[in-house]
């Protein structure tokens, strides 16, 4: 079964790729692709071998959300993503430009335990949190949006 390898810290990869018989430092690569040059298919991570990629792909998946819907602001400030998580899981995430800082702010929940009038999440009601690699990918999908690939602040939406 694969995992996905956005629910992992480093040093969670470098475990498992001992685990597959991969050298751990092989895990620092594979984060350098996903985390520095905005590369998520192990076919594009040309500095590991045909078979090392094969053998990440047996092992791990890099789950992007799929973009179901954006928006962009009348200033070209803004752009919201609404992300598909799971057949029935949408969550959205807003990437800002405010002078320098490039800002995204995601969400951490499926829906809100809070029935707010004003707010769709909360009519929706709550479903569940998020795992790690959920929120990372709501992170990464904003950043593509980024000419530089860079993010200077991260902040939550205020849900529940």
């Amino acid at each position: 079964m694969t995992e996905n390898l956005l629910n992992l810290t480093l040093d969670e990869l470098r475990r498992k790729c001992s685990e597959i018989s991969v050298e751990p430092y092989r895990a620092d690569q594979v984060f350098q692709w996903i985390y520095e040059k905005g590369i998520y298919d192990f076919d594009q991570m040309t500095n590991l071998s045909l078979d090392l990629r094969k053998t990440l792909k047996e092992s791990f998946l890099i789950f992007l959300p799929e973009v179901t819907e954006r928006q962009r602001s009348e200033d070209d400030k803004s752009v919201k993503l609404l992300l598909r998580l799971k057949p029935k899981d949408f969550v959205e995430a807003v990437y800002m430009i405010s002078g320098s800082r490039k800002t995204v702010c995601i969400s951490s929940q499926v829906g809100c335990k809070f029935h707010c009038a004003f707010c769709a999440s909360g009519q929706q009601g709550f479903f569940r949190n998020l795992k790690m690699g959920e929120m990372i990918s709501q992170v990464l999908r904003a950043r593509d949006l980024s000419p530089d690939k860079k993010i200077t602040n991260l902040v939550f939406m205020g849900m529940g």
